[in-house]
């Protein structure tokens, strides 16, 4: 798959989550399903994303990308999705390390830890360990660094 100049590519899959609840609060873990949000990382390192100082993993680094985790969003079935539910602590560094094979930024998982995974009633590594089981690399076109390498599980 090649990316078109100009042309912005999200993927948005929806994963229903087995046993969580329906509600309106922010209360962590009370949401109806994640949405899996990808993004094409050629596209992402064409635009001026790619000139950020976090940028240097994805965009001019030895690896090459194709789809990459930007994040594991809970929502409501209703409409709308939780966000920053709880105070949030930092996310441990072999956490970030073991997500980088799909989430290629020392940056993003704590944006998306904080933004997102605190509302997911789960821990840190629960949370990513659920965020590296949806691997982009199982997508048609879709690669997580060199030769499309997986992350590991669990922490």
């Amino acid at each position: 798959m090649r990316a078109t100049a100009g042309l912005a590519i999200a993927v948005v899959l929806a994963v229903v989550a087995g046993a969580v609840l329906s509600g309106s609060g922010t209360a962590p873990g009370t949401f109806d399903y994640y949405v899996l949000s990808l993004s094409w990382s050629p596209e992402y390192c064409a635009t001026s994303g790619g000139n950020a100082p976090n940028g240097d993993l994805q965009c001019r680094g030895a690896k090459k990308y194709g789809f990459v985790l930007h994040g594991l969003w809970p929502q409501y079935a209703k409409g709308g999705w939780p966000t920053t539910c709880s105070t949030t602590r930092a996310v441990p560094p072999e956490v970030i390390d073991r997500v980088l094979p799909i989430m290629p930024s020392r940056a993003l998982p704590q944006h998306e830890w904080d933004k997102h995974g605190t509302c997911s009633g789960k821990d840190v590594g629960a949370y990513f360990d659920d965020a590296a089981r949806a691997d982009p690399s199982r997508l048609p076109g879709g690669q997580s660094g060199p030769a499309g390498r997986r992350p590991r599980r669990g922490l």
